[in-house]
């Protein structure tokens, strides 16, 4: 649990754990300084997952697939989504079938 080289943390002594004890009961929580590791200085943090299982990409980091999962759809792009255009053809009224027919959008009222 705690580093033996690192700082103890002086909220909790090292120990990682804080109890508050009251006359008939008492409760045991994660230090809120330390955050239960008993060091002085904050534990390095992992990295995040999404709901997929897939790793998010760090700043500065290549997207790899295998990795991070599939690239989600340009509509839901935050930028997309925010600028209130069609999510299917993006404003231009047209979108292409899989036999690269261009057609009237069909999400959309444009014509």
């Amino acid at each position: 649990m705690m580093d033996w080289d690192a700082p103890s943390c002086p909220s909790c002594s090292g120990r990682g754990r804080i109890a508050y004890v009251g006359r008939t009961s008492w409760i045991e929580t994660s230090c809120s300084d330390c955050h239960g590791t008993g060091n002085r200085e904050d534990p390095r943090p992992g990295p995040r997952y999404n709901a997929g299982g897939f790793r998010i990409r760090e700043e500065g980091e290549d997207y790899d697939e295998a990795v991070h999962g599939p690239r989600p759809p340009l509509s839901e792009h935050p930028a997309v989504r925010k600028s209130g255009l069609c999510p299917m053809c993006l404003g231009s009224g047209v979108v292409i079938s899989e036999k690269l027919i261009e057609a009237h959008c069909p999400a959309c009222t444009r014509l």
